[in-house]
């Protein structure tokens, strides 16, 4: 597969998101700016959002419920409701009174490592985009972290030496490269064609709080209010980085 065949099918996806009402309105000035360049295009994207999300370990996505997603800052009834609906469907309760007391805290131990954690969590805005080679790729990252993004990277790479660059759609035949001769592909299915790095767009702030472990809430009342204060400033912050990097885009065309 080609780069270019590898875009078409891309684009296909995102109209057929688009018309699933699957796409972040908020994504989409930075979508259409990135696609727009024929040496990009977008995976998949998101302009931030505030969450209440269970996982059985941290990090460990493939076993999260997500019991509140928004991508506006919630209001701290709307994080409550989510809390309620938590707590109706694990059985929940909290553990420390009002003002701060233990009811019946206990240590989080080894032993209950199975148990789920609850989060309140502010992310960023995100776009992972293909490029077509090591240069668009580096050009595009640069770009990003001086317009703040600071925690962009290149993320993977497909048909491409990240050493020394060497692409291998554009290599001639005969040059050999770690120890293996390019032939002539034509007619044949080639080796590697894709030549494609992948760059992740991210701002370097978020949120990442726990309110429950297992059954039990420790989070609410008060000190739930001020995370979910944190977390409105938090998703403000970053959502305030879209303009600067949409604008800057230009230099890219």
């Amino acid at each position: 597969m080609t780069f270019q065949q590898a875009r078409e099918r891309a684009m296909e996806r995102l109209e057929s998101d688009r018309s699933q009402g699957r796409v972040d309105p908020k994504a989409e000035p930075m979508l259409r700016a990135l696609n727009d360049h024929p040496d990009h295009y977008t995976t998949s994207s998101c302009a931030g959002r505030v969450q209440l999300i269970s996982v059985v370990a941290p990090g460990d996505k493939r076993s999260s419920h997500r019991w509140g997603i928004w991508h506006d800052a919630p209001t701290l009834d709307l994080v409550e409701a989510a809390l309620t609906r938590w707590r109706e469907a694990t059985g929940g309760e909290q553990v420390l009174a009002a003002d701060g007391t233990a009811e019946e805290a206990t240590e989080l131990t080894a032993d209950e490592g199975t148990e789920e954690l609850l989060y309140l969590q502010a992310q960023s805005p995100i776009f992972h985009v293909a490029c077509h080679g090591l240069e668009p790729a580096c050009r595009l990252r640069a770009l990003a972290v001086n317009c703040g993004w600071k925690y962009s990277s290149l993320r993977g790479f497909k048909g491409v030496d990240p050493l020394d660059g060497e692409d291998w759609d554009t290599v001639k035949d005969g040059t050999v490269i770690d120890g293996t001769e390019i032939e002539d592909t034509r007619g044949s299915r080639p080796r590697r064609r894709l030549n494609r790095v992948m760059v992740e767009l991210l701002c370097s702030e978020r949120m990442d709080t726990p309110l429950a472990h297992g059954r039990k809430l420790y989070v609410h009342g008060p000190a739930l209010a001020f995370c979910v204060e944190v977390a409105r400033v938090t998703l403000e912050q970053t959502q305030a980085r879209l303009p600067r990097l949409l604008e800057a885009l230009d230099q890219l065309k």
